[in-house]
């Protein structure tokens, strides 16, 4: 499974999570996706930073920002 942050055409940022790449280009292009805010159907993935592992049995992985990645479950909105 992939987590993406995606962005609706109003500008809202949103998660959700993919069996694979080409899963969300298919479900963006049929237009099944939207917005959790405002419903909007044209959605385009958002810059997001990955997680780093620190090497080999040194704990959870790191975020490009050097704070340890946190799991999430399930979709949240911002903004």
């Amino acid at each position: 499974m992939i987590l993406y942050r995606l962005r609706c055409e109003g500008e809202h940022e949103f998660e959700g999570w993919f069996p694979s790449s080409v899963s969300f280009e298919q479900q963006a292009e049929r237009g099944l996706l939207s917005c959790p805010q405002c419903g909007a159907h044209t959605i385009t993935r958002a810059l997001m930073a990955p997680a780093i592992r620190r090497g080999a049995g040194d704990g959870a992985p790191m975020d490009a920002t050097g704070d340890a990645a946190m799991g999430t479950t399930g979709t949240t909105g911002t903004g």
